[in-house]
């Protein structure tokens, strides 16, 4: 899903391929879930250093329902603020080209 979904594509291919070479090093292979959340943040972020970008672990399960409600409240969140971009504006004087 990263690199159908990531902003930028060429970044997503790296972070995929930089997420199945530590995989195959051993690198996930740890005790915990949490643990496991810390390893893969850590490298999802080390490529562009995306705060955004990361594997989340809630100790209580969440139901689809509520999964499903919070994905709708993400995706109004990225349409009411244009995908993180609060305000877009061209200035007097400016050109798009």
């Amino acid at each position: 899903m990263l690199t159908e979904y990531y902003v930028f594509p060429e970044t997503a291919e790296q972070l995929a391929d930089l997420l199945r070479r530590r995989l195959a090093e051993g690198a996930y292979d740890v005790d915990g879930a949490e643990e496991l959340a810390r390893l893969v943040t850590a490298d999802l972020q080390s490529v562009n250093d995306d705060k955004h970008l990361r594997l989340k672990f809630h100790a209580d399960p969440v139901s689809p329902g509520e999964g499903a409600a919070t994905l709708e409240s993400i995706r109004r969140d990225f349409d009411t603020l244009l995908g993180g971009a609060p305000r877009v504006e061209l200035l007097d004087g400016g050109s798009p080209w």
